[in-house]
C-alpha cells in the first residue's frame, strides 16, 4: 500500500446532469406528503433492519416507531405516489446527528425492493464485510459506503448492481484481488475505491475501469496500484472528467492514453512515482482546470504546449526534477490560473522586463526557482496574492519598490528570503 497520506487537493464536484435531475426529484419526494404512506411491510422490513443496529440508533433512529407512517421516519425517502422506499440515508450529517451507527445489516433491508438509494457512510461498522446481500438490491443507482469501518474483501456480488450509477467505496480496510466484477457496472458514472487495497487487482485495475465507458469521475488514490498500461487498444473513457490516482506506486513514464481523454477537466497523478518527461501531449487535455504532478521524479523541460491550457486554474508541479527556462509562451493563454506552484525543481522563470501576465495568481510558489537577480516586475500586476513563496529564487534586489509591494499585500508567506536589503515597514 502506499504509504502517502490522502490527498488534500480538492477535488472539486463533478455532477452530470443526470445526478442533479435526481437530488431534485428526491428533494421533491422528501418534501412532498406522501399521498398513500408507506407500503404495507416496509415499515417493518425497516424497523427488522434497525434490531441489527448498535451504537445511537435509539436517539439517531428515534423517529423509527411502529405506529408512524415509516415515510416520515428519519433519513427514509419514499415516492409520493406509491409511498415505496426509495432511499435510505444513514449519514449522521445528513440526520443532523453525531452519532454513527454500527452493527450488522440484517436481510430485511432486501425486501425494500424498490430501493434506489442508500448511503450508509461515516457510520462505525466495527470492521465488518460489506455485506453480500447487497449485491441483491437489484434497483439501487446510489450506493455510498464510504468511512464507515467495512473491512476485508469487497464482494463481487457488487457486480449485480447493474442500474448503478454512483459506487463509493473509500476506506482503508478494503481490498479485492480483482475488479472483474466491476466491469459489470456498465451504467457507472461516479466511482471511489480511494483507500482500497487494489495491489492484488493491480494487473487487471485498467482493462475492467476502460469498459465503464459512462463514467465521469474516477477516485483511486491510495490504492497500492503498481501497474500501469502504457497504451490501450481502445480507450473508452471518452467522458471521464475527473481522474484521481494520487498516491500509487507506479514508477512509470507517462502512458500515452491519457493524452487521449479530452473530456478532462481534474487529473490528479501525484506522489505516484512518475519518472520522465512531461510529454507534448498533455496540450491535447484542453479542458483541464486542475493539474497535479507534484512530487514525482519529473525530469526535463516543461512542454511549451502546457500553455494551451487555456482553462486551467490550478497548476501544480513542485518537487520534481524539471528544469530549463519557463517564458511567457508558456503562460500565454493561461487566463484563468489562480494557483502556480512550481517551487523544488530547477526551473528558471525568465520573461521580458514589460511582461504583463493573463491571469490574476492567488497563490504564488517559486521555491527554488531561479527568478533573480533582480525583483520580477510582473509580479506587481497581481493584486490577488494570498500566498507567496519566493524563497531561495536568488533575488538580490535592494530596491524598496519591492518591499513597499510584499507588505502590502494579503497573507504573505515569504520563507528565508534572500533579500539584501533589510525589510522596513
Amino acid at each position: 500500500m502506499a504509504s502517502c497520506s490522502r490527498s488534500t487537493h480538492p477535488v472539486p464536484p463533478h455532477y452530470s446532469f443526470g445526478f442533479w435531475l435526481t437530488s431534485i426529484l428526491l428533494f421533491t419526494a422528501s418534501t412532498t406528503p406522501t399521498t398513500k404512506g408507506c407500503v404495507e411491510g416496509e415499515g417493518d422490513a425497516l424497523l427488522a433492519f434497525k434490531t441489527g443496529l448498535l451504537g445511537g440508533p435509539s436517539s439517531l433512529l428515534s423517529s423509527w416507531r411502529g405506529r408512524v407512517d415509516c415515510c416520515r421516519w428519519s433519513g427514509v425517502v419514499c415516492d409520493n405516489r406509491t409511498g415505496r422506499v426509495v432511499e435510505l440515508n444513514l449519514n449522521p450529517d445528513y440526520l443532523n446527528n453525531e452519532t454513527s451507527i454500527g452493527g450488522e445489516i440484517r436481510p430485511s433491508l432486501l425486501l425494500l425492493t424498490h430501493l434506489e438509494r442508500l448511503d450508509l457512510s461515516y457510520n462505525d461498522f466495527g470492521g465488518i464485510q460489506v455485506p453480500k446481500i447487497l449485491g441483491s438490491l437489484t434497483e439501487l443507482t446510489y450506493l455510498d459506503l464510504s468511512s464507515s469501518n467495512f473491512s476485508g474483501a469487497i464482494p463481487p456480488q457488487l457486480g449485480n448492481l447493474s442500474s448503478l450509477r454512483y459506487l463509493d467505496l473509500n476506506s482503508y480496510g478494503l481490498s479485492t484481488d480483482g475488479l472483474h466484477w466491476l466491469s459489470r457496472l456498465s451504467s457507472l458514472i461516479y466511482l471511489d475505491m480511494g483507500g482500497v487495497n487494489l495491489s492484488m487487482a493491480s494487473r487487471d485495475w485498467l482493462h475492467s475501469v476502460n469498459m465503464l465507458s459512462s463514467l465521469e469521475e474516477l477516485h483511486l488514490p491510495d490504492c497500492g496500484l503498481t501497474d500501469l498500461p502504457s497504451s490501450l487498444s481502445h480507450v473508452n473513457l471518452t467522458a471521464l472528467a475527473t481522474l484521481d490516482l494520487y498516491g500509487n506506486l507506479f514508477n512509470s513514464t507517462f502512458p500515452n492514453w491519457l493524452w487521449k481523454l479530452h473530456n478532462l477537466s481534474y487529473l490528479d497523478l501525484s506522489f505516484s512515482m512518475f519518472h520522465g518527461a512531461i510529454p507534448a501531449g498533455i496540450g491535447n487535455l484542453t479542458g483541464l482546470r486542475e493539474l497535479y504532478l507534484d512530487h514525482n521524479s519529473l525530469s526535463g523541460p516543461i512542454p511549451i504546449e502546457i500553455g494551451k491550457l487555456s482553462n486551467l486554474t490550478v497548476l501544480s508541479l513542485s518537487n520534481n526534477s524539471l528544469e530549463g527556462t519557463m517564458s511567457e509562451l508558456h503562460f500565454a493563454n493561461l487566463t484563468k490560473l489562480s494557483e502556480l506552484d512550481l517551487s523544488e525543481n530547477s526551473l528558471v522563470v525568465s520573461v521580458d522586463y514589460n511582461w504583463v501576465p493573463p491571469f490574476q495568481l492567488r497563490s504564488i510558489k517559486l521555491k527554488s526557482c531561479k527568478l533573480g537577480p533582480a525583483f520580477p516586475r510582473w509580479l506587481r500586476s497581481q493584486n490577488s496574492i494570498e500566498d507567496l513563496d519566493m524563497s531561495n529564487t536568488s533575488i538580490e534586489d535592494s530596491s524598496d519598490n519591492f518591499i513597499i509591494y510584499i507588505l502590502s499585500t494579503l497573507l504573505i508567506i515569504i520563507y528565508q528570503g534572500q533579500f539584501h536589503a533589510p525589510l522596513a515597514i
